[in-house]
């Protein structure tokens, strides 16, 4: 039995969830109202939680793949804008309990937060976007036996781009290949072709 990819499954709460705090608080700081307040900090918690399984079954589903090494490739800038999106996820949360629990007062303080909640909202965007097109429009983790690939004629040019942008920056850049170590057997050989 063949398990089916579960990332998908877990990803939808956090990328609902994320722009449904940031719309909240937005209208709770517009409006002055301090329930939007409380279901935005909520919608938040639980995308934070929601985020533990989608990036687990992320790894998981990504151990299972057998796709080529130009698709890894995507794949793996993937993993990391998720590992990129959990932590400011996480520093959002931190500072949106801070302000619950301190209490800080003031328009300014709540503006702030919820200019940095945009960039957030911007990063989710953008990863379920490029997560959407590994699936739709590469053809990643699609499990069927008819399962063509894009001819690289077909293949949709835009997610090519987008790696070769991240690709520039240190963090989401891939490590080079480990240089193959050469072994004793491979020195002995050589030596001993050396003395013939």
């Amino acid at each position: 039995m063949t398990i089916p990819p579960l990332h998908p499954i877990f990803v939808h709460l956090p990328l609902a969830l994320i722009p449904v705090s940031v719309a909240v608080d937005w209208f709770g700081l517009i409006k002055n109202r301090s329930l939007a307040s409380v279901f935005g900090r909520w919608s938040l918690l639980v995308a934070w939680v929601a985020m533990i399984p989608t990036v687990f079954f992320g790894y998981f589903d990504y151990g299972r793949l057998s796709e080529s090494e130009a698709i890894d490739v995507l794949v793996r800038l993937h993993l990391k804008m998720g590992w990129a999106l959990f932590l400011c996820l996480t520093a959002l949360g931190i500072w949106r309990a801070r302000i619950h629990f301190i209490k800080t007062s003031g328009r300014a303080a709540h503006g702030w937060y919820l200019v940095c909640a945009g960039l957030v909202l911007a990063l989710t965007v953008f990863q379920g976007w490029y997560g959407g097109e590994l699936v739709y429009g590469v053809g990643t983790a699609v499990y069927s036996p008819e399962k063509k690939l894009p001819a690289h004629g077909e293949r949709p040019e835009t997610i090519y781009r987008v790696h070769e942008i991240f690709s520039h920056v240190p963090v989401f850049r891939d490590p080079p290949p480990p240089v193959p170590a050469v072994g004793s057997a491979a020195l002995s050989d050589a030596a001993k072709a050396d003395k013939r």
